[in-house]
């Protein structure tokens, strides 16, 4: 059986996975929150904590960083990426 701490890890280690799949705009926190067993505030404080920014923070960076890897490596527009 997991104790509470190794579930709460698995809930973050979840909602980065999902942030980095489905980093879109329209991806919501409160849809990360589902299941985590934690209220949004504390959902984002555990974030923070392990992972060093929030989960806004890191989606924002994620899909910075495949905008940069598309405008290097694909032939598109920057409107298109």
């Amino acid at each position: 059986m997991q104790q509470p701490a190794e579930q709460g890890l698995q809930a973050l280690r979840r909602a980065r996975d999902r942030i980095d799949r489905d980093y879109e705009p329209q991806l919501r926190v409160s849809e990360l929150v589902a299941g985590a067993g934690h209220s949004t505030t504390q959902f984002i404080r555990a974030f923070n904590r392990t992972y060093g920014e929030t989960p806004g923070r890191f989606r924002l960076r994620r899909r910075m960083e495949r905008a940069s890897e598309l405008l290097r490596t694909a032939n598109l527009a920057v409107r298109e990426i």
